[in-house]
């Protein structure tokens, strides 16, 4: 009777673990599906729901050459990213910026600042020349379309550090820098950049530079940071940059690459 009772009593503690086993099953396999739920409703991944995202934002854009996103993306960048062509959206780069944070601040819930507010004009931020050509065999070869899909990384745990003095960013052949208005977009799409803490990865803006009195002088290079609960937009000296940035670039297909860009 005694060895019985304790096969019994063994038999009962088994039965209770799996038990609990199931019970711990279920809970994990139901938060997954409500997070699943939330990251879905609130990240757009895919380039079909990045599109679709987009023309819920900017109802005038229209199409997109969704093909080139099936191709395997160069190395060196994290995915393919849809970014609508700033024409489409305003008559200007920096009108189109200015459009593009205001939306950031609405999908923030007001949790966003802007440094370089009433200079986001001519006088005071421009694109670099390599990234305007680099763009510029983009838009050839996507000819027609409104959206252009652009293989592109927002900085890696690796690049830490390398906006240190006397380090400067050295470019792959295929290799450009976005801007403001090129992560301001991604920004809008994947919601998940720099929305977490003070430790999340910087993202430093390498296709603009900027001019803090619009003298013609342009010394500072944009970058987005998240600190005190809110993504916030401003420029530094470069050399003077916080090791906590990554580089924001993009990448033309090399097939497009020829001597008269780079």
């Amino acid at each position: 009777m005694k060895k019985a009772t304790i096969k019994c009593g063994k038999t009962n503690l088994h039965i209770i673990a799996d038990i609990r086993d199931v019970l711990l099953t279920l809970i994990t396999l139901t938060i997954k599906k409500w997070w699943n739920r939330i990251t879905i409703s609130s990240y757009c991944e895919g380039i079909d729901e990045q599109i679709s995202c987009l023309r819920k934002l900017f109802p005038d854009i229209g199409s997109a050459d969704e093909k080139i996103a099936k191709q395997m993306f160069p190395s060196g960048a994290s995915g393919w990213y849809a970014i609508p062509d700033w024409k489409k959206i305003a008559p200007t780069r920096g009108e189109a910026i200015k459009k593009v944070l205001t939306l950031i601040k609405k999908k923030r819930n007001g949790k966003f600042l802007n440094y370089l507010e009433g200079r986001l004009n001519s006088k005071h931020l421009q694109q670099k020349e390599r990234s305007i050509a680099m763009w510029r065999g983009i838009e050839e070869e996507q000819k027609g379309h409104d959206i252009f899909i652009v293989a592109a990384q927002l900085g890696s745990v690796s690049l830490r550090g390398s906006s240190l003095p006397d380090r400067q960013y050295v470019f792959d052949d295929d290799e450009f820098g976005f801007g403001i208005y090129e992560v301001g977009i991604i920004l809008l799409t994947h919601h998940r950049h720099l929305m977490n803490s003070y430790n999340d990865l910087w993202i430093k803006l390498i296709g603009d530079e900027f001019s803090c009195t619009g003298d013609g002088k342009f010394k500072r290079t944009p970058f987005f940071c998240f600190i005190s609960g809110k993504l916030r937009l401003g420029a530094d000296i470069f050399k003077s940059m916080d090791d906590n940035c990554g580089q924001a670039s993009g990448f033309l297909q090399k097939r497009l690459l020829n001597s008269r860009i780079y």
